[in-house]
């Protein structure tokens, strides 16, 4: 069996031979345009935000006045402001534009009114309770960059420079093969011996969230022709990720075969972790391949170790983002092999990381998982050590 490398060094030897993302974009309706990477960046023609503004419900007023003012016009949302007279506070609703030679807004229960005007029983000091005309950005400043995935609040900032539409990469095909005889395709009967399907299913997911478009390729078994003919079809997509038939068994067939179809060997062979350790990764013409494990646990653990961010980047996201992690205390002690790293599944509850019964057979003990554990190859971690929970969503 070839030597395995460390996850740090698969991500390495995978993120440096990731092909260019695939050329061609798209412009599609900006409240369409969450999860998809920009194609170009985008500038705002004004200042953000346009006017100074309050940021409270109260008085505009200027500090070097002080004391009894009198009470001046009253500013109108969604209105120009009246320039503020000397000695005077106008009041100013929360957003409400901020009158020329005002330079702070004073809350109104922080005042006292009467005799027809209001009175300030402290100082006030420039720039209270208010927002600059562009403090946000600034006219002609990039708010948006080229290759950066968008969420619902990139959008917003986007709406208030008045974009209606938005032009997006196109989403990589990345193809999905499940193989193996003991897989029995969705739909059709079980025969004795046989279970569902429910890698393909899960990766396609994972892909569709990860800013890919997933093309189903159906369930092959193990025989070698069958394989190559289905790993052809699949390296018509621009990626492809393959479950079974990757470790070294006497019908195992997958990282062969890639090899011919591909013409080019396994950037690795092999990752050092439990679960996942059967995983392989090629790189040949423009395309990527990775050769999966066929239990489900696995194959989902490597997808978010190792392939989650190379998705992203193959879809165009120049920046994506870090994954999350919760500080816990172990519930109980976790041990790993002497010769892999251990990602344990993990329940959180109050604080604490509950490891999970179940080997990477049982899918269950993953869907009922919020976060995955490290334990370094080798090592034990004690009941109440301290560890980062890598969270699953």
């Amino acid at each position: 069996m070839p030597r395995a490398v460390s996850l740090a060094e698969a991500q390495e030897r995978l993120l440096a031979s990731l092909p260019p993302p695939p050329s061609g974009c798209e412009t599609v309706p900006l409240y369409a345009a969450a999860g998809r990477v920009s194609a170009a960046a985008s500038h705002t023609p004004d200042d953000l935000p346009p006017f100074d503004r309050s940021l409270v419900d109260g008085f505009a007023v200027r500090c070097s006045d002080g004391g009894d003012l009198a009470l001046g016009p009253a500013v109108r949302m969604g209105a120009a402001a009246d320039p503020l007279p000397a000695g005077a506070a106008c009041p100013v609703p929360t957003g409400g534009m901020l009158p020329a030679g005002a330079d702070a807004v004073v809350m109104q229960e922080n005042v006292r009114r009467g005799g027809g005007g209001v009175c300030l029983p402290r100082p006030v000091r420039p720039g209270e309770n208010l927002v600059r005309r562009g403090s946000d950005a600034r006219a002609g400043e990039i708010i948006l960059p080229a290759g950066r995935r968008l969420r619902p609040a990139e959008i917003a900032w986007l709406a208030t420079i008045g974009l209606l539409e938005l032009p997006v990469r196109r989403r990589p095909r990345i193809g999905v093969l499940s193989t193996g005889d003991e897989l029995a395709a969705a739909g059709l009967p079980v025969l004795p011996g046989q279970v569902r399907d429910s890698n393909a299913p899960a990766l396609c997911a994972a892909l569709e969230r990860d800013g890919a478009v997933p093309v189903p390729l159906g369930v092959v078994g193990d025989e070698r022709e069958a394989v190559r003919a289905a790993l052809r079809r699949g390296l018509e997509c621009d990626a492809l990720l393959c479950t079974g038939g990757s470790s070294v068994g006497e019908r195992d067939f997958v990282q062969s075969e890639l090899t011919q179809v591909m013409g080019a060997g396994p950037l690795f062979s092999g990752i050092a972790i439990r679960p996942g350790r059967p995983t392989a990764a090629f790189v040949a013409g423009g395309r990527f391949a990775v050769a999966l494990p066929g239990h489900a646990v696995s194959a989902l653990v490597v997808y978010e170790l190792l392939l989650r961010d190379a998705v992203r980047r193959f879809g165009g996201d120049a920046h994506p983002s870090p994954r999350g992690a919760l500080a816990a205390t172990l519930a109980a002690g976790l041990a790993a092999p002497a010769d892999r790293d251990l990602y344990a599944r993990v329940r959180l509850e109050d604080g604490r990381a509950v490891p999970l019964e179940g080997s990477s057979a049982t899918i269950g003990n993953l869907a009922r998982a919020d976060a995955l554990v490290h334990c370094a190859a080798g090592c034990r971690l004690a009941e109440g050590a301290p560890v980062a929970a890598r969270i699953l969503d």
